[in-house]
């Protein structure tokens, strides 16, 4: 397991265990948090959130999965069960979460799109005509179904057809510039 998908899964544990302390020695000291809700909080303010959070749970139970990184981008996927105190519901909340690393550290952590920007989530890939074909996407359903409508209607096969998320390396490799194999 790279060490910045060990950071990451340690941060996600710590969650679990109701350890703001154990996130916290996750985070750089000047680390940037952006979420809807909290909005975006930096170095000691995220800390901060986390101690609020952690302390205020009754029963929260977090899961994290999908977990990845490389030396300098992270993501994971978790999710939060517990009951909103003001209505007694029960909520299960599903993040998807991207990292960004300095020092052997966390130093900034949000959304896939705050800090990777709008590249797209899902990437159709195929091949036609022997050239490698990829439309990168936010709506992979309606990419589908009109690639399959004009390929129907054509008579022709999508080849290779494959539909997939971005790894962590074809991101990297999409932020700087190069294209991928």
């Amino acid at each position: 397991m790279h060490p910045n998908a060990a950071l990451i899964r340690r941060f996600y544990d710590a969650f679990a265990a109701l350890d703001a302390e154990g996130m916290k020695a996750c985070y750089h000291p000047d680390v940037v948090f952006s979420d809807p809700a909290f909005g975006e909080l930096h170095g000691a303010q995220a800390g901060a959130m986390w101690t609020m959070l952690t302390g205020r749970a009754k029963d929260l139970e977090v899961t994290a999965s999908d977990i990845e990184a490389d030396d300098q981008r992270g993501r994971a996927h978790w999710d939060a069960r517990y009951t909103f105190g003001q209505t007694g519901r029960k909520v299960l909340n599903r993040i998807d979460a991207a990292f960004e690393f300095r020092d052997g550290l966390i130093i900034r952590q949000g959304s896939p799109a705050d800090l990777i920007g709008d590249t797209p989530t899902t990437e159709i890939r195929y091949v036609r005509d022997g050239e490698k074909v990829v439309v990168a996407t936010a709506e992979p359903t309606k990419a589908l179904n009109e690639l399959t409508n004009e390929a129907l209607a054509s008579g022709q096969e999508l080849e290779q057809l494959e539909v997939r998320r971005p790894s962590l390396e074809d991101v990297y490799l999409e932020l700087v510039g190069e294209e991928t194999e």
